[in-house]
C-alpha cells in the first residue's frame, strides 16, 4: 500500500490538461511503481485523472513487465478511515492489468492471472506539497475621467513592479478597455520569473473610496480564479 499526500491541490489545477505530479517510488514484490495524479485530467480539465505507473522490474525478470491486481481509492480527510473507489464499480473494486515499463502505465488489460502467494508488504507514504507565497498591491488611479479621455482602447497604465513569490509583477489598466471602449480592463502582468511558467491563485477588486469596501472584477463575481503566467506572452 502506498499513500500519496497531495498538497493545495486546488492550485495544482492550473497545470492545464495532460500534465502530472507523481508520487515517490514506492517497491512491491522487487518492482518499483509511482502513482502519477493528473489534477486536470488528461483529456477533459473536469475530471481528475490517476494513474499507476510501473517504473522498473528486477532484473532476473524475464520481461520488462508485470501483472498485478491494484485498487485506488481517495482518502476522504473530514471521516478518519474513511475512502471512495476510483475505480469503475466503486466498493473494493479491483483491476487485473498487465504492466510496462515502456509504455509508463498504459496498461494493457490481461485475462490471464496464475495465482500465486500474496506477500503483504509495508505501507509506504509520500508527499507533493506546492510552495506558495501570498502578495497584496493597491494600484491607486487619481484623475481617473482625464485618464479616460486621454487613453484609446488598448492603451494602458502600469502600477509599479511588486514582488511576490521571487517573481515581479504589474497590474495593468485599461481605463478605455482593450476591444469596446465601453468597458474598463484590468490585467495583471508577469514582468520577471526564474521559471517559465507561474501559476497563481488571482483575485482583482475594486475599492470603493467613500464606503471602503470592495467588488469583484472577474467573471461572475467569483473572488478569486487560477491562472498560469507566462513571461513569454
Amino acid at each position: 500500500m502506498h499513500v500519496f499526500h497531495v498538497h493545495r491541490y486546488s492550485l495544482l489545477k492550473a497545470l492545464g490538461a495532460r500534465r502530472s505530479v507523481r508520487s515517490a517510488t514506492f517497491t512491491v514484490g522487487g518492482y518499483d511503481w509511482a502513482v502519477r495524479l493528473y489534477p486536470s485530467g488528461v483529456s477533459s480539465p473536469e475530471h481528475a485523472s490517476v494513474s499507476l505507473d510501473l517504473l522498473s522490474v528486477p532484473a532476473t525478470a524475464a520481461a520488462a513487465e508485470a501483472r498485478a491486481v491494484f485498487a485506488l481509492a481517495l482518502v476522504d480527510k473530514t471521516t478518519p478511515g474513511r475512502t471512495r473507489s476510483l475505480l469503475p464499480g466503486g466498493g473494493a473494486a479491483k483491476k487485473l492489468q498487465t504492466f510496462r515499463v515502456a509504455m509508463a502505465g498504459r496498461c494493457t488489460y490481461s485475462s490471464l492471472f496464475r495465482p500465486c502467494p500474496l506477500r503483504l508488504m509495508p505501507a509506504t507514504t509520500s508527499s507533493c506539497t506546492t510552495v506558495t507565497a501570498r502578495g497584496v498591491h493597491v494600484f491607486q488611479v487619481r484623475q481617473y475621467i482625464l485618464l479616460r479621455a486621454q487613453l484609446g482602447a488598448c492603451q494602458f497604465v502600469r502600477s509599479g513592479s511588486f514582488a511576490v513569490g521571487g517573481c515581479n509583477w504589474a497590474v495593468r489598466l485599461y481605463a478605455s478597455g482593450e476591444a469596446a471602449v465601453r468597458y474598463v480592463s484590468v490585467c495583471v502582468e508577469l514582468l520577471r520569473s526564474e521559471n517559465a511558467e507561474v501559476m497563481t491563485e488571482l483575485g482583482v477588486r475594486l475599492v470603493d473610496h467613500a464606503t471602503g469596501r470592495t467588488r469583484s472584477l472577474l467573471p461572475d463575481a467569483r473572488p478569486k480564479q487560477f491562472c498560469t503566467f507566462s513571461t513569454h506572452r
